[in-house]
């Protein structure tokens, strides 16, 4: 077996979402891997009789460390997991091993995502605080394609098929389709920020959400970047978002209305 383990970027349907938070306006999806999908890979790539994992606690937290067969030897990696919310699939073991499958290289792409915003119906909360995605939609990954560094295509429907968010070059084709002949093409949407490896520090929304305004190569490209993002940091001038606000006017200084 070769001692460069590598293994590839998930495929569409490996990839699932989830609802991250509501408002009045739409909601955040969330990517992510289940348990299942690392040990189908594992054993895809190294095989079934060179992979094995165990659980430990450790300052009363559960740990999951991976061993792969290389040579002779058997190399670990470990990680501890988050327990999920009563009714959530997921499980503070399913969690560890997932995250011990990241150490090791596997759908760490999911790291990478943009954020992701869908405009679909959301209705109050029978509690009355905060929203909730109206008629509880299936959302799925109908396409997905990544390098190494960055997601090149996304694409996310819901239960009838309907598109509910496009990014790279699904958000390119949609929109090379749709407009008149000979009309130029829109321009191609900004990467966002990325998985730190050496820290394993992911970076928040409000991170991602700068780090695109920042990466804005002019004015088209900057109103691109924020109509993304609008919905749930607000308009030109807002206040909902004092850091986002503070860096779109200072790219909107840098790239002005055309007068």
């Amino acid at each position: 077996m070769d001692t460069a383990i590598k293994f590839r970027p998930l495929r569409a349907d490996e990839v699932e979402v989830r609802v991250g938070q509501a408002s009045a306006n739409g909601c955040s999806l969330l990517l992510y891997k289940t348990a299942r999908t690392d040990m189908d890979l594992l054993d895809e790539v190294v095989g079934p009789e060179n992979w094995q994992n165990e659980f430990y606690e450790l300052g009363g937290k559960l740990f999951c460390r991976l061993g792969i067969k290389i040579g002779d030897a058997w190399i670990w990696k470990s990680d501890c997991g988050v327990e999920g919310n009563a009714g959530e699939e997921k499980s503070q073991a399913s969690d560890a091993r997932k995250r011990a499958g990241f150490a090791w290289g596997i759908g760490r792409e999911l790291y990478r995502a943009p954020f992701i915003w869908a405009n679909v119906a959301t209705e109050p909360n029978r509690e009355g605080r905060g929203y909730r995605v109206k008629g509880f939609p299936k959302f799925d990954v109908k396409e997905f394609e990544c390098t190494k560094t960055a997601i090149t295509s996304l694409l996310i429907v819901d239960e009838k098929g309907s598109s509910v968010f496009r990014y790279g070059k699904a958000l390119k084709a949609a929109r090379n389709s749709a407009r008149p002949e000979g009309q130029a093409a829109a321009p191609a949407p900004i990467m966002t920020a990325t998985f730190d490896e050496e820290t394993g520090s992911e970076p928040t929304e409000l991170d991602i959400a700068i780090s695109d305004l920042k990466k804005a190569r002019n004015r088209a490209e900057l109103q691109q970047v924020h109509n993304q993002y609008k919905a749930v940091y607000g308009e030109y001038g807002s206040a909902r978002n004092e850091q986002y606000c503070a860096v779109l006017n200072e790219m909107s200084r840098k790239y002005p209305r055309p007068s």
